[in-house]
């Protein structure tokens, strides 16, 4: 059976709803402790971050930080994104339902393939019913230290192929090449200019990622 390993943050889940608010937040934690000066922030820029792993994205985003100080920041933006997603402020974007529902009839085997802890995993499969469409999770929190192709690879012997990879971020793609296996990136994503170009394919629309899947793998 053909298996889809499917990105998670900007590529299903339409995650700045919840993402930016809750960016805004943490920021604001380390400026009133004095580790930050006030910045206003863009959704754009912030949507910038998603798909990264939590020390990655600190690391690059502010460097002089110790983990004793980013930690904590990072906790407070997860539980503030929990807030909102119970709130019911977070959701897919506007025709992926319809796509894992097209993709599960056809005969495909669907994997979730994140960059995402365990709680945060946990969380939306309870939320918006995840296991309707997902035989398997293969998150970062299974696989500490590894970077995304890292554990792709490692997971990939696990499933049937032929394989195929949809996602959003650089992270999902080079995965994908590394990994010798066909991808499609998704411009209705977070990604910045570029960061598709070794896509095999780019949809514009969740409702292409169907027929742009049997184009690839059949």
């Amino acid at each position: 059976m053909p298996t889809v390993f499917f990105d998670y943050d900007g590529t299903l889940h339409d995650t700045i709803r919840v993402y930016a608010p809750a960016f805004r937040t943490g920021y604001a934690q380390l400026v009133e402790q004095g580790l930050a000066q006030p910045r206003e922030f863009t959704d754009e820029w912030i949507a910038g971050w998603l798909g990264w792993t939590v020390a990655d994205m600190w690391h690059a985003f502010m460097p002089e930080l110790t983990e004793e100080q980013w930690r904590p920041i990072s906790r407070l933006i997860g539980k503030e994104m929990f807030r909102l997603i119970d709130e019911g402020h977070a959701g897919f974007y506007d025709g992926i339902e319809e796509a894992l529902d097209r993709l599960k009839a056809g005969g495909y085997q669907l994997v979730l393939l994140s960059n995402s802890q365990h709680a945060y995993c946990n969380r939306h499969r309870e939320v918006f019913g995840l296991d309707r469409w997902f035989c398997d999770y293969v998150i970062a929190g299974d696989y500490p230290g590894m970077e995304k192709w890292e554990y792709f690879q490692k997971a990939l012997p696990g499933f049937d192929g032929p394989y195929a990879v949809v996602g959003d971020r650089f992270h999902d793609i080079d995965a994908a090449v590394r990994a010798g296996v066909p991808s499609i990136g998704c411009g209705y994503g977070c990604a910045r200019p570029g960061e598709l170009d070794q896509a095999s394919v780019v949809v514009e629309s969740p409702r292409q990622i169907p027929d742009a899947v049997k184009r690839l793998i059949g």
